[in-house]
């Protein structure tokens, strides 16, 4: 379970998403996964929602480390046989176990985000790797995570010659 809590984390997958990942689907070498389909309430894998849902996602050290704490399966099984209720359960004991308040998945989605923004990664590519439908979801759900109202004020001063 502490791999599939590294992998959501370190690449901001939906948890149907990492669910659904083959052997196919991942490049350890290159670093990347390719998100191609979700887990549906089935448990079977279908295609994403939405275009933008079909992406390649580079994964952070973190991730490829995770992925490496696996047996390999087959290119066409999926690397993770949990349903989506067990592996939120799984999670949830996980932090418990580490001291921390029970999460549920979704939250790693959110820390990946809001770190990469919070670090400076641009908000375009966020939108893009978390699969959005558009950038305006993103910055209106990540908005505290874009930098510090006092930055703008200081940027324009800048942009302007004003000393602060």
């Amino acid at each position: 379970m502490a791999a599939l809590a590294a992998l959501l984390l370190a690449s901001g997958l939906r948890l149907g998403e990492a669910l659904a990942l083959t052997g196919a689907d991942v490049d350890l070498p290159r670093g990347v996964l390719r998100v191609r389909a979700t887990l549906g309430p089935d448990g079977q894998r279908q295609p994403p929602k939405t275009p933008s849902a079909v992406r390649t996602v580079p994964l952070a050290p973190l991730g490829r480390e995770a992925l490496t704490w696996l047996p390999r399966p087959l290119a066409t099984e999926r690397w993770w046989r949990w349903s989506p209720g067990a592996a939120r359960q799984a999670v949830a004991r996980l932090a418990r176990r580490a001291g921390l308040a029970p999460v549920c998945p979704h939250v790693l989605r959110h820390t990946h985000a809001s770190l990469a923004l919070a670090g400076g990664a641009p908000l375009a590519e966020v939108s893009r790797v978390l699969g959005h439908a558009s950038v305006a979801i993103t910055a209106g759900t990540y908005a505290h995570s874009l930098g510090e109202p006092q930055r703008v004020a200081a940027a324009l001063a800048a942009a302007l010659g004003e000393a602060q």
